[in-house]
């Protein structure tokens, strides 16, 4: 049960990892009601909702700006495992608030999963400070200093994220499956994939090292049923505001079949509100 979990996790997060020209200038202009003479009273026609590619242009160009950010998610999932007609059921539940620093890059992070498994309740939290000088992590309510080694793992996870342009220029190769809606301040972009089209863009998402590669070979066993991407795109600065991925999969192996469902929810704000990730110093003097 651990390891299948853990495999669609990692799967999971992995296809999970998140305004056009003058249309605002045109929407704060007041409308024309002065009819000429001669001619009957008329109104300005409303401003057309801009395309995918249009905003997902504008968003990159916002976010090749951005030094430093701040992202809230929340990853929930619905697992059931069947072995010889027997069923297992388990929910988890991730937590990540963070502040990241693009360069040099840096976070600070705090995590928090939560399992239920046959009535049981667990729970586990973590902070991490990540620079590239060191890493800090805390867990069970002690902070450790983690071996060069490690350390390098640790920042070469938060670089093979890549920035903020990086994600929204992923978006981009769905930009023909995403539909466009008018939220007010900011515009809601939501993309509904099925079948190849789902493993085709894991295969995008998860380009580049060793690790991302097995995981994409791994995609391959897997029967994603659906996958629903939402963005949020805040209208004024075209920042990404908000993402969420519904995702439907299963996968049969060695006899074993496992089922999941997961939500995801994101948020980001504090655009380059900080420039720097500072370890704080009663961190560094305790680390062990």
């Amino acid at each position: 049960m651990k390891k299948f979990s853990v495999v669609l996790l990692g799967a999971a997060v992995a296809v999970s990892l998140a305004a056009c020209g003058n249309d605002q200038e045109a929407a704060k202009a007041p409308a024309n009601t002065t009819a000429p003479a001669g001619t009957e009273a008329s109104t300005t026609a409303p401003t057309a909702v801009p395309t995918a590619d249009e905003l997902l242009t504008k968003a990159s160009e916002a976010a090749a700006k951005v030094k430093s950010y701040a992202a809230d998610a929340v990853i929930k999932q619905d697992i059931t495992v069947s072995v010889d007609g027997k069923e297992q059921k388990m929910q988890n539940e991730n937590s990540t608030t963070m502040e990241v620093v693009q360069e040099p890059m840096s976070a600070h992070m705090n995590i928090s999963t939560k399992v239920v498994q046959g009535g049981q309740n667990q729970e586990q939290k973590q902070e991490l400070y990540i620079t590239n000088d060191a890493v800090y992590l805390n867990a069970n309510d002690t902070w450790q200093k983690a071996p060069d080694s490690a350390k390098q793992q640790f920042v070469d996870l938060i670089k093979q994220q890549g920035t903020l342009k990086d994600t929204i220029d992923r978006m981009k190769s769905m930009a023909s499956d995403t539909k466009v809606t008018d939220e007010g301040d900011h515009y809601n972009l939501v993309a509904t994939l099925t079948g190849d089209k789902v493993k085709e863009q894991a295969q995008k998402f998860l380009s580049g090292d060793a690790a991302n590669a097995q995981m994409a070979e791994m995609m391959k066993q897997m029967n994603i049923h659906d996958m629903e991407v939402t963005y949020m795109m805040d209208k004024t600065t075209s920042n990404l505001t908000g993402a969420a991925v519904k995702m439907t999969m299963d996968m049969d192996q060695q006899g074993q079949k496992m089922n999941l469902v997961m939500d995801m929810d994101s948020t980001y704000s504090k655009y380059n509100e900080f420039d720097k990730i500072e370890v704080p110093a009663d961190v560094v003097k305790s680390a062990k």
